[in-house]
């Protein structure tokens, strides 16, 4: 199932110190404007899926079926190189590696902050979560993901000029 979890408000951090030697890296998802960063030792797909980002992923992330393929925006030469394997599956979907990847394959190096764009059918489904949020009560406390700025409380109704401030974060 693909989904966004507007329940996810910060994106905990993974913790270098429990690796030492591995370095922090960049990701920014727009249009939902979530920033977050990885260790290099994650895929793509891992982070997104610890922002609950949710895609689909039938193979488990094995890199097989090409449902996590993600547009990349700017960055790519961030990323580990593209394998024979997630090649031949980019070449299916009709894809081009220059601006396409699987996120199950793909790791982040440090460095420039790598830009990426969700599958449409992501962003409808996010639309549909936030138009059933609509002046329903909050399950629980709503914070700007960008600000932390509490935008409305537990129980609270959920208006249309807080989904739309979530939407323009």
């Amino acid at each position: 199932m693909t989904y966004f979890d507007k329940d996810f408000l910060f994106v905990p951090l993974p913790n270098p110190n429990s690796e030492p030697n591995l370095t922090m890296a960049q990701i920014r998802i727009d249009p939902l404007a979530i920033q977050l960063q990885t260790l290099e030792t994650e895929t793509l797909l891992k982070a997104l899926l610890r922002a609950k980002v949710h895609l689909d992923a039938i193979c488990g992330g094995k890199g097989y079926c090409g449902t996590c393929v993600v547009h990349v925006v700017s960055g790519a030469t961030q990323l580990s190189p593209v394998t024979a394997q997630e090649q031949t599956i980019l070449n299916n979907l009709k894809k081009s590696s220059d601006t396409y990847r699987l996120s199950c394959q793909a790791y982040v190096r440090d460095g420039e902050t790598v830009v990426c764009d969700l599958p449409s059918r992501t962003l409808t489904k996010l639309q549909q979560i936030l138009d059933r949020l609509k002046n329903r009560y909050a399950p629980k406390d709503i914070r700007h993901p960008r600000t932390g700025e509490l935008l409305v409380k537990q129980g609270g109704i959920v208006t249309q000029d807080i989904l739309e401030r979530l939407l323009s974060a």
